[in-house]
């Protein structure tokens, strides 16, 4: 009888977790008011609490079946979305595991913010430390099929961002991207390239482990609150330089294209928000 009570438990709380954290998000879904949970927000340390869940796992980013994408510059934002998406085979890049446990999310498309000058240009905090840059790879619940069907719903969208730091001396594996960056400085120029040679310098950040996750809102309009955020603790350098390529290119009119526009830090209002 003993040996079926601990069988029994151990298929309601997810492997490394204890009882205490299997009563809370995300290993239990949590509904919120409208507006309540709003992104992005100042991510305060004395605010978490600790979770020991699955190592967050990336397919066909970082290897030679690396997905394809587009870098383009439209004239209003740097444009970065997958080219690879075979309707009949779903051949993509995903992510699973972590806060998501063992529901895919399919690789969409990518928001960079950057700030017109010092060090001012993310849209999170951790610890009201703001970061001269914000990598956002935004993706999509598999089973919802697409981006704009996945934003109705609670659970539809995971957005993992990546922070980085200032450096003095150029970031040598950010090159390859760079170089495309430079190649669509003029509106309706865009390059084709694929995510491995290009974001491969995300790849040391991903394999810390280290992050923050919480349940929030997309941060452009119409602001829906369906997003589970991983917001990585360590970051990538960035020199000055470097900066400089996304500060000087060129947006409709002639004037410098800006970064999609920040929006500004929205209330925690006591949400959950985890570390793991």
């Amino acid at each position: 009888m003993f040996k079926l009570l601990l069988l029994f438990v151990s298929t309601l709380i997810p492997y490394g977790s204890s009882m205490e954290e299997s009563g809370k998000w995300p290993y239990v879904e949590q509904t919120f008011k409208a507006g309540e949970v709003q992104s992005p927000i100042n991510i305060l340390s004395l605010n978490a609490y600790n979770a020991s869940l699955s190592s967050l796992l990336y397919f066909r980013y970082w290897r030679e079946d690396s997905v394809e994408i587009k870098i383009g510059n439209n004239g209003r934002a740097l444009h970065i979305h997958s080219m690879t998406y075979d309707d009949i085979n779903h051949i993509s890049a995903h992510i699973t595991g972590g806060p998501l446990f063992e529901k895919k999310y399919t690789f969409s498309h990518i928001h960079i913010y950057w700030g017109a000058e010092g060090e001012e240009g993310s849209e999170h905090q951790i610890n009201s430390q703001g970061y001269p840059i914000e990598v956002q790879m935004i993706h999509f619940k598999n089973e919802y099929g697409h981006y704009g069907n996945a934003v109705l719903f609670t659970d539809g969208i995971c957005i993992i961002s990546y922070f980085g730091k200032l450096s003095d001396q150029d970031n040598p594996k950010m090159n390859n991207f760079i170089q495309a960056v430079k190649s669509v400085q003029f509106p309706k120029y865009s390059f084709i390239a694929t995510f491995d040679v290009h974001f491969h310098w995300l790849m040391e950040v991903a394999k810390d482990y280290c992050y923050y996750t919480y349940p929030g809102s997309i941060t452009v309009y119409p602001h829906t609150q369906c997003v589970t955020w991983i917001i990585y603790e360590n970051t990538f350098e960035i020199s000055q330089g470097q900066l400089a390529v996304f500060r000087t290119l060129s947006g409709t009119g002639g004037n410098f294209l800006k970064s999609i526009s920040r929006r500004e830090l929205q209330e925690f209002n006591g949400r959950p928000l985890c570390y793991v």
